[in-house]
């Protein structure tokens, strides 16, 4: 079921971002908190898992505790292959419902997040990727380090719109993650998020409770001849993802 976004109620959009504000400041509060003994432990021993308890053990009670429930189908299209998943993108929530409650992968970042303290460095531990967009020479070099960590058996989750939909609309794909996967012989998994959008919209800083819908589509094997082609691919993966979109909207 989709709600009106924004709010006619003053009160509800009040509510909301006071539910935001608690949301991400309970968050920087444990990362704060983390950051004098489990970051640096993480970041000094290179101990990917920390971070990961780190991040699950916060949002297995921050999710239920502001009503952010989860409809996940699909979990069985995921086998032991390394993978690309190839997701659409509505909200930060998307970030977390992965994470959480799909498979916990490495994500493409912005650059500039890789200067933050502690922040940055615990990305890289757990083996994210930083892309400067304005720089094709960074957009080659992520390519490349991408492959490397696909060849190590690290599961990536790229967004391909590159943004946040404001209305929950499926935007246009651009092809780096289907020509990257392609180039490694990975899996591409697609994954379709519906109601992150309006649950935390990017345009308005507010939170409101809800469930998030996910379905986890068959993957699609890029070693295989047929499959070679990215650019098909990106048209194929795109009306995929499209077709189950509605789908989802119907079954609400």
């Amino acid at each position: 079921m989709h709600m009106n976004y924004p709010p006619a109620s003053r009160w509800l959009r009040f509510v909301g971002r006071l539910r935001a504000v608690s949301f991400f400041g309970l968050l920087s509060l444990s990362i704060l908190l983390c950051s004098f003994w489990i970051i640096p432990i993480a970041i000094y021993f290179k101990k990917a898992w920390l971070i990961r308890w780190m991040n699950r053990t916060y949002l297995g009670v921050a999710h239920p505790l502001f009503g952010i429930k989860f409809d996940v189908q699909g979990k069985e299209n995921f086998s032991n292959r390394t993978t690309v998943m190839v997701s659409n993108h509505q909200s930060w929530l998307d970030i977390t419902t992965i994470m959480l409650e799909v498979r916990y992968p490495a994500f493409l970042a912005k650059k500039e997040i890789e200067s933050w303290p502690f922040f940055g460095p615990a990305m890289k531990v757990v083996d994210c990727v930083f892309v400067d967009r304005n720089d094709r020479r960074s957009r080659q070099k992520v390519a490349l380090d991408i492959r490397e960590k696909l060849a190590r058996g690290v599961d990536f989750c790229i967004f391909p719109e590159g943004t946040r939909s404001l209305d929950g609309s499926l935007g246009e794909f651009a092809g780096g993650a289907f020509r990257i996967a392609a180039d490694a012989e990975a899996l591409i998994t697609p994954v379709v998020i519906d109601n992150t959008w309006w649950m935390l919209n990017k345009k308005g800083f507010r939170l409101f409770p809800g469930t998030a819908r996910v379905r986890v589509l068959p993957p699609i094997d890029t070693s295989l001849p047929e499959n070679r082609d990215y650019k098909e691919l990106v048209v194929r993966v795109h009306g995929q993802m499209q077709l189950a979109l509605e789908a989802m909207r119907l079954e609400a």
